[in-house]
């Protein structure tokens, strides 16, 4: 049998070609694919930034809010009947002399896991009122009475302070200070923050606290007043929170 040795050859060269342009097809199809996966990790980005500037207009827009849990009432309630239900609660119950006055520019009740006492969602003119009425809640209201007052925290800062606050006991367990303040884990003189890219918490500076600490295995002000977050149900160590302690980023 005799073999052409040129048909080989041609053979061989047309395979080689279309070897180099499935090779060329391969390389093409890999530089597309990293180029859509840069692009998707920027549009991740750019949807978590976004994100965070919606929850942080959330968050300014909820600063003159309280939430009140605990009192009897029905989610139709009218406003007129509510707005009169915070104001006896303010007055009777936290002892605010200027419950009659204060300005309160909505009340009105949304839906809790207690049908027959939906929560009191309240706003008023004056953000400042809010730190003296979390102050009276602190002084006042019995851990007992069944009634809470929490900030009006966005829903992102609900689910970082319900993640974060899953730590606090741990640390409290080991002998360290541990609190959670809005958004934020303290851990002795550590600040930790939940970071949702990475899913984990981060240290992110230390902080510097105005008058002395108190000991490590002391029960401090979180377990003292029912001041509450409904997702997290860990309470604030101080009214003015998160201006409480100065943060400074550790270099």
């Amino acid at each position: 049998m005799k073999i052409n040795n040129d048909k080989i050859l041609s053979d061989l060269k047309q395979v080689n070609f279309k070897i180099d342009n499935i090779s060329d097809i391969v390389r093409e199809l890999k530089a597309e694919n990293e180029s859509l996966r840069r692009e998707n990790v920027q549009l991740k980005q750019q949807i978590a930034d976004l994100q965070i500037n919606i929850d942080r207009i959330n968050g300014n827009i909820k600063r003159k809010n309280l939430r009140v849990q605990g009192i009897p009432g029905d989610e139709y309630d009218s406003r007129f009947a509510t707005e009169q239900k915070a104001r006896q609660f303010l007055e009777k119950d936290l002892k605010f002399d200027q419950a009659s006055t204060i300005k309160i520019d909505d009340a009105r009740r949304v839906k809790s896991s207690y049908p027959t006492k939906p929560t009191i969602l309240l706003t008023f003119s004056n953000s400042g009122d809010i730190s003296t009425i979390m102050q009276k809640a602190k002084e006042n209201l019995q851990g007992n009475s069944g009634v809470y007052v929490q900030y009006d925290y966005t829903d992102r800062v609900r689910r970082h302070r319900k993640i974060l606050g899953e730590r606090m006991p741990i640390e409290r367990q080991q002998g360290n200070y541990s609190s959670v303040r809005h958004d934020k884990l303290i851990i002795n003189d550590g600040i930790y923050k939940y970071i949702d890219n990475t899913q984990s918490n981060v240290y992110i500076g230390r902080r510097q606290s105005y008058g002395s600490r108190q000991p490590n295995n002391s029960a401090d002000q979180n377990e003292h007043h029912p001041i509450m977050d409904n997702q997290s149900q860990q309470s604030l160590s101080d009214t003015n929170e998160p201006d409480v302690d100065r943060m400074l980023s550790d270099t």
